[in-house]
């Protein structure tokens, strides 16, 4: 049992990414295992392009980096109705360049509720519920402004060109969040009297998060 403050969190935005590698073949293990050519090293962050659609446009941590493949911590793709075999092939480009996102003073996070399909048979008084699906989610980033810090160009560019980018939070127990997310950017600065100009960033996620506990 722990308790974890917020304080201390960083966060990182993808900047660039290198040329993609293409996945030939994708294991159904735990972790999944992917035969690629590529120049990967144990710890990068690689935003995965399959044909299984649970793990598509999702982000990882490449372990057990090779010439000719790695694995992929925190995807599980034992479940074989989910992930058919044979069916996991794609590409997988690696963020080669982090930029930090700095003067953050709030996160929030919006969607992520759980839906219900009610029913109710006619010799029961009883109403029943299952699980259907959950809602988008996203985040957003409240900003103390200042257009001369170094990220401002890539969550500019993103925003204008809607393509996904990987945001990673670095947590004050040393685990890390990464999400592939859609960046909207709002660069223009709101306020009231004495307080600081901010700036927004909105981030709506385009797969599950994937944590890693260290």
């Amino acid at each position: 049992m722990s308790v974890t403050l917020i304080n201390g969190l960083t966060v990182d935005f993808s900047a660039a990414f290198a040329d993609e590698a293409t996945i030939t073949a994708l294991t159904n293990a735990n972790p999944a295992v992917a035969t690629a050519a590529n120049d990967f090293a144990n710890g990068d962050v690689v935003l995965l392009g399959t044909g299984w659609e649970y793990a598509n446009d999702r982000a990882f941590r490449v372990d057990d980096a090779s010439a000719t493949g790695f694995t992929l911590p925190g995807l599980n793709t034992v479940d074989t109705m989910r992930y058919p075999a044979g069916a996991g092939v794609g590409t997988a480009r690696q963020v080669s360049e982090w930029v930090r996102i700095s003067q953050i003073t709030a996160l929030a996070f919006t969607g992520g509720d759980q839906n219900y399909y009610q029913y109710q048979f006619l010799e029961s008084k009883v109403q029943k519920q299952i699980p259907t699906f959950k809602s988008a989610m996203s985040f957003t980033l409240t900003i103390l402004d200042d257009p001369t810090l170094p990220f401002y160009q890539y969550l500019e560019q993103a925003d204008q060109d809607g393509l996904i980018r990987v945001v990673r939070f670095n947590n004050s127990d040393g685990s890390t969040n990464i999400y592939p997310v859609y960046v909207g950017f709002n660069n223009n600065p709101v306020g009231d009297i004495n307080t600081g100009r901010t700036v927004t960033a909105s981030f709506a996620l385009a797969g599950e998060v994937v944590r890693y506990a260290r």
